[in-house]
């Protein structure tokens, strides 16, 4: 068997960078000018010094002003996503909901609607009796926690329903403790909740993807909905006057739903457009129009596509293997401070001797460093070590956030920038001479620390830290794409184009919900509500015809004949 161990041995040699330079002029300038305290020395301190302040603003800024606004606006979307930028992994905010998000998570679905919109499909949270009508006492009874779960006033909800339904008294008949803003029957709450649904989809660019998703089929088909009607342009009509600016929506619901069209306008950033041609489901007439889709889902679908997986795979583990090859360079310089013979070892001046070459020139070899110098590299080295520490970690958290081919290419020629900042200073500044001077050094011999039997077999170690590298970016990935880049896409299909598995108001006014609500639940409607009417009018004519024959005394008696819930209310009451 082929027998491949080396000698344990690290051999030091001088590179194109300040660290290197601050290492070797100080020993080499005592050689040639008696004393090392000249002002070649002095600029290597400059370097060195130049070097880390410009790293660390560098970082500071690609941290605070790139990565921290990635995680904002992350958490502007949704509250599962990382928040800081140190964070790969999100968690859910606890107490009441604060409104920072657009999209909270619940269960294994993620909400995205206006709160407005949410308590449309939480009949059973409103109508706390379960009567079947939804008064303002029980409204003002559950405020507090409404409020605190969809950070919404849900007496600004109730007026909101009140306000729908009474705007369509040509259309529907109002019920007269309705039309006093007392109570909302469920009939009246089911009429008016699709207006206020129709509001969840932001825009009127938004009306071109409800028609092609087919929410208006089983209106336009047969013909049950008056304000939506039966023909294709009355249908986007009727979404255009609910989503335009200053239509229903914006006039009608509360401050919140204002708040929240914007913010989800600006996180999804720009809209872009596809044409699709639509059929009309009964008449087959054709008409082309336009579905709109934004920038951030976008982004997001194409980051989770294997192509780009293995792209930022690539492009990270380069990146990680740089950091090892300068953490190799600091374990060698670390070895050299820990290990390398001290002066006082030499009779002086024996320290550092002259090798003379056939050309004439004069190179240098160290056989011994002064324990003064030897402290000053170790504490330089120490801050090196921090400084390539957060550089990792500010680099890894650039690369990450990258969503596109050439944004994960620039953030990365920029990481390596900062990275050869040591090596631009060195080049550009200092004068061919002296840097010769240190460059010719003879190489130094040291003793490997470490595991003695895995140092001798430096082939090993090498397939070892390769190995190494690949595990750390591929559980970085993966932890990545679980914990921000999954949950993100499934927040921005949710927020910004209202699809997706995982979205509760995709699942919640799908196709099926829109086919039932205009074929059944809308004609419905106006059967109970005119169930409701027979019922008024005749409690009313009642009302007439006791009042003339009673006392005035009586009147008490009537209200509570009228309105027998007034009763059960004072009977609960006393009960109390």
């Amino acid at each position: 068997m082929m027998d491949d161990t080396e000698e344990p041995e690290l051999e030091l040699v001088a590179t194109e960078d300040v660290y290197s330079y601050f290492m070797f002029i100080a020993p080499t300038e005592e050689k040639k000018e008696g004393t090392s305290r000249t002002l070649d020395t002095m600029v290597a301190y400059l370097l060195v010094t130049l070097n880390l302040i410009f790293q660390a603003i560098l970082l500071y800024a690609i941290f605070y002003r790139v990565v921290l606004k990635t995680s904002e606006w992350r958490s502007g979307i949704t509250q599962f996503a990382p928040t800081s930028g140190w964070s790969l992994m999100g968690e859910a905010s606890e107490g009441c909901n604060d409104g920072s998000s657009m999209c909270i998570l619940e269960g294994p679905n993620v909400t995205c609607a206006p709160p407005s919109v949410q308590l449309t499909s939480r009949w059973d949270e409103l109508d706390l009796n379960g009567d079947g009508i939804w008064t303002r006492e029980e409204c003002e009874t559950a405020r507090e926690d409404l409020k605190c779960k969809y950070v919404v006033d849900p007496l600004e909800v109730f007026d909101v329903f009140v306000k729908t339904v009474v705007n369509r008294e040509g259309i529907i008949w109002v019920h007269p403790d309705l039309k006093a803003g007392k109570m909302i029957h469920k009939p009246y709450f089911t009429y008016a909740a699709g207006d206020i649904i129709m509001c969840g989809y932001r825009n009127k660019d938004m009306c071109g993807n409800v028609l092609q998703n087919g929410f208006f089929d089983a209106a336009l088909e047969h013909n049950t909905v008056p304000r939506v009607g039966n023909t294709i342009n009355s249908a986007m009509k009727y979404c255009y006057d609910l989503l335009k600016p200053g239509g229903f929506c914006d006039i009608t619901l509360p401050s919140t739903y204002a708040v929240w069209k914007i913010e989800s306008t600006q996180e999804c950033l720009d809209p872009e457009y596809s044409k699709f041609v639509y059929t009309h489901p009964k008449t087959n007439v054709q008409k082309a129009n336009l579905a709109v889709d934004y920038d951030a889902r976008q982004q997001y679908a194409m980051s989770k596509t294997m192509l780009f997986k293995f792209f930022l795979f690539i492009v990270l583990s380069i990146w990680t293997l740089s950091m090892v090859y300068e953490f190799k360079q600091i374990v060698i310089v670390f070895t050299w401070v820990h290990k390398f013979p001290s002066s006082k070892d030499f009779d002086p001046g024996e320290a550092v001797s002259e090798l003379k070459q056939d050309d004439g020139s004069v190179t240098y070899e160290i056989r011994g460093i002064d324990p003064g110098h030897r402290t000053i590299v170790g504490i330089i080295t120490v801050l090196r070590t921090v400084m390539l520490l957060v550089l990792t970690w500010v680099g890894m958290s650039l690369l990450l956030k990258s969503t596109s081919y050439m944004s994960l290419v620039m953030d990365a020629v920029g990481l390596v920038f900062i990275l050869e900042i040591a090596g631009l200073l060195y080049t550009q500044i200092l004068r061919p001479q002296i840097r010769e001077q240190t460059e010719s050094l003879k190489p130094m011999v040291i003793q490997a620390a470490g595991w003695d039997w895995l140092n001798r077999r430096p082939a090993l170690l090498d397939l070892i830290w390769l190995t190494l590298v690949f595990l750390i970016v591929f559980v970085l990935m993966y932890f990545h794409y679980t914990g921000t880049v999954d949950p993100m896409y499934k927040a921005l299909e949710c927020a910004c184009i209202g699809v997706g598995e995982g979205c509760r108001e995709a699942n919640q006014f799908s196709k099926v919900f829109w086919d039932n609500y205009w074929k059944v639940e809308t004609p419905k409607v106006f059967a109970d509500v005119e169930v409701l009417k027979g019922g008024a009018s005749m409690l009313q004519s009642k009302h007439r015809e006791m009042a003339k024959i009673m006392p005035p005394q009586a009147e008490d008696v009537l209200k509570r004949i009228v309105n027998p819930r007034s009763v059960r209310r004072r009977n609960l009451a006393a009960e109390k």
